[in-house]
């Protein structure tokens, strides 16, 4: 349902032509959090992200998954991740 709500959002960033609103140069880094321990579970889903922006002109520079994530403050304690999570702002600053 949340990931629906996502898309659905997106409309706004489109004109009646189907074109993107948004003005070039858009970047984004993908973070997805989930339970399932399999990192590959829901790569159809970011696969799905990652094209969407790609279509409205958003550079995706880097996309990050923490699975495993159940309970707040789990992704920020991994070490791993949130070091990921540092060189993907880089990536954006660059």
């Amino acid at each position: 349902a949340q990931f629906k709500a996502f898309m659905d959002r997106l409309i706004a960033l489109i004109d009646a032509d189907f074109r993107s609103r948004l003005p070039e140069g858009k970047r984004a880094v993908l973070l997805f959090c989930q339970g399932d321990e399999r990192s590959e579970a829901y790569l159809d889903g970011l696969k799905c992200v990652a094209t969407t922006c790609e279509w409205l002109g958003i550079e995706v520079v880097d996309s990050i998954v923490a699975s495993g994530v159940e309970e707040p403050g789990e992704v920020a304690a991994n070490s791993e991740i949130t070091e990921r999570v540092r060189e993907a702002a880089y990536k954006l600053l660059e």
